[in-house]
């Protein structure tokens, strides 16, 4: 929720992308938008919005987007020691990976 309420996050609730509503795989009716966030983490299919005091419990709330230190070598060492549910293994922000070198800003292009 903190990021929620920050805005220089501007977190955004799409329903459209490029005009046009959005497809099922990109999370029709309403997808959440949380920049620097990996995709993974941005709701999709949204359908009504519960605001609820704790973090949720839900399975792929703790079993997805994580990093599991090296010495975690099977699924039943990451479940023998809680793992999942060690809130410093989570992947949520992202560095920036990329950049735009061409066009430069306000620079036109030509379509063939």
């Amino acid at each position: 929720m903190s990021r929620v309420w920050n805005s220089a996050y501007s977190v955004q609730l799409a329903y459209a992308q490029n005009m046009s509503p959005l497809m099922p795989d990109h999370g029709f009716p309403i997808r959440v938008i949380i920049p620097g966030y990996i995709g993974g983490r941005m709701i999709k299919w949204l359908t009504k919005i519960n605001i609820i005091k704790n973090e949720s419990t839900n399975h792929y709330h703790f079993h997805d987007n994580r990093v599991m230190p090296p010495q975690v070598t099977s699924y039943e060492k990451s479940i023998e020691g809680k793992w999942w549910y060690k809130p410093e293994y989570i992947f949520n922000e992202l560095n920036i990976n990329s950049a735009i070198a061409s066009p430069d800003h306000g620079q036109e292009v030509r379509r063939n």
